[in-house]
């Protein structure tokens, strides 16, 4: 386990007063960056401390607006938007959502936002019911290949694509239904007692709750870069139960990283064990986990109550990359290719397991000073059932140790960024932790999302150096009154 203090590289953070204008575009990979042997996924997994919105609404003009980042990455300047600044090829990638004006819809398209894990970060797609409800877009010359970004749903139909005029080589045909269909009793897994991510009590495991949609699924398509192509997307069939969900294409030459967002209120405190949560990771085979740790309880057995159980299942996977004893949640074709007739129900299936590599990411609490003395001041008094006693030194020592023994015995390296928040604020000493770094007790804002940032940046450069990484830019701090 590697422990990874950013308090020096903190205090380099802004490097001019250039900075409180908007940068015209991200920084530029450094010239000796690696170079990917091939496409990689990289996912965040954590609460609404990695996702949630505090102050931090606008994206910046460079990105291109809601319909040309990542999907989840609506919610302005936080954690997952820095992780999307630093890792995304933005230079080669091009994410476009299907409200974008690139895409030429025929009428009939409704938003979709009824989704699971829906309440800290929007999620979206986009319904059609009928297979004259198409949607088409031009890809550029350059560029080598396409993903399309859809949900599935159980009463999912198939997706019919084709380029420039005709059925590609696989995929022309993307089922999604969902199954939701329960794996045998004996798959169900153990249960067992923890706390979600506000430190509640919750039981889980026993009879799962299945999955209606998991959300961002890819297929993906090859192109030929010498040529502009058109991209066309349609319901299969014009059965009216049925309807197809799409959030939109992302298209790139070259490898590259594809930062995805499964960070959800509780889903690694308590949830990341459960059947749901755990479709939501393997659906998309990761090869690279950023893992959220909440890291202040009113004692560290409670730290560890929370975070022991998604650790465990994390270190697993990562240790056999083997079948996760989970069922898929798609349908598979037909052997005879015949379209299923509606309400047809398919075998539930086995996921392929992956291994993964897994980084974590300590909030700046327990470790961070300038949290431990905001909240006992008895003016500043903890919300979520904390008190005086949760931030005094003794506990917080504990907590924090808690979290460093968790991740030495899964073999996990180990970022915090209370370090990194601390400096800046010994940098800045006009600025107040609430709310110039974080908003409440758990939410970073603008600058502490930014610290976040650096603090991964830095982890990141150090456990998986093979990943080309470019910094991120922090804002300028804010002006004292």
């Amino acid at each position: 386990m590697k422990l990874l203090t950013t308090a020096a590289t903190a205090l380099l953070l802004l490097p001019s007063a250039a900075l409180a204008a908007e940068p015209a575009g991200p920084r530029p990979l450094p010239k000796d960056a690696p170079k990917l042997k091939a496409d990689k996924i990289v996912m965040v997994v954590g609460s609404s401390v990695s996702v949630r919105r505090y102050r931090v609404d606008r994206l910046p003009k460079w990105t291109g607006g809601h319909n040309r980042v990542p999907p989840q990455c609506t919610n302005g300047q936080n954690v997952f938007f820095r992780v999307f600044e630093m890792l995304n090829d933005h230079e080669n990638m091009c994410w476009r959502r299907l409200p974008d004006p690139d895409w030429k819809k025929a009428p009939g398209w409704r938003g979709e936002s009824r989704l699971p894990w829906r309440d800290a970060s929007p999620r979206i797609s986009w319904e059609a019911t009928s297979p004259d409800t198409d949607a088409r877009i031009t890809v550029p010359a350059g560029y080598e290949k396409i993903d399309l970004i859809y949900t599935s749903d159980p009463n999912g139909d198939a997706i019919q694509v084709t380029i420039d005029g005709e059925a590609p080589p696989e995929n022309a045909r993307v089922e999604t239904r969902q199954d939701t269909t329960l794996p045998p009793k004996s798959e169900w897994g153990p249960v067992f007692e923890t706390l979600d991510s506000h430190g509640k009590p919750i039981t889980v495991g026993g009879r799962p709750r299945p999955i209606r949609n998991i959300v961002e699924l890819r297929a993906r398509y090859a192109l030929d870069p010498a040529t502009a192509h058109t991209f066309r997307i349609q319901k299969a069939s014009a059965d009216p139960k049925t309807r197809i969900l799409v959030w939109g294409v992302v298209y790139w030459r070259g490898n590259c990283v594809q930062v995805v967002q499964r960070a959800k209120g509780g889903i690694n405190c308590g949830a990341l064990p459960q059947y749901a949560a755990i479709q939501e990771i393997t659906a998309l085979k990761p090869d690279y986990v950023l893992m959220e740790a909440i890291n202040i309880r009113g004692s560290a057995a409670g730290v560890t109550r929370s975070l022991q159980p998604g650790y465990a299942w994390c270190a697993r996977q990562t240790a056999r990359g083997q079948d996760t004893g989970q069922q898929d949640t798609r349908t598979r074709p037909p052997a005879d290719g015949k379209p299923r007739r509606s309400g047809a129900r398919s075998t539930p299936h086995p996921v392929p397991g992956k291994a993964f590599k897994i980084l974590v990411y300590a909030t700046p609490q327990a470790n961070c000073r300038a949290f431990r003395a905001w909240f006992s001041d008895p003016k500043h008094k903890p919300p979520y059932g904390g008190s005086a006693k949760t931030v005094a030194d003794e506990n917080a020592d504990a907590c924090h140790r808690a979290v460093i023994d968790l991740c030495a015995k899964y073999g996990f390296p180990l970022v915090d960024v209370g370090a990194t928040v601390d400096a800046w604020l010994a940098k800045h000493p006009t600025v107040r932790f609430v709310p110039h770094v974080l908003n409440d007790w758990y939410h970073p804002n603008q600058w502490g999302a930014a610290l976040f940032g650096q603090t991964l940046h830095d982890g990141i450069s150090t456990n998986w150096p093979e990943l080309p990484l470019r910094p991120i830019t922090m804002p300028a701090p804010p002006a004292a009154k």
